[in-house]
């Protein structure tokens, strides 16, 4: 499992019950600001 972490409550959430319950995930970095989740790449990884 991976997380796609970016700004916002959602993925805060998710980062502070992984802190309480010291679980560990690789985690890859999303830039919504720049866009990065419009772009063809991840669109492919998720088309919603």
């Amino acid at each position: 499992m991976k997380l796609f972490n970016s700004i916002g409550p959602n993925p805060h959430v998710v980062r502070m019950f992984m802190a309480e319950k010291a679980i560990e995930l690789p985690k890859e970095e999303v830039d919504i600001m720049a866009g990065v989740n419009r772009q063809a790449d991840y669109l492919k990884v998720n088309p919603t």
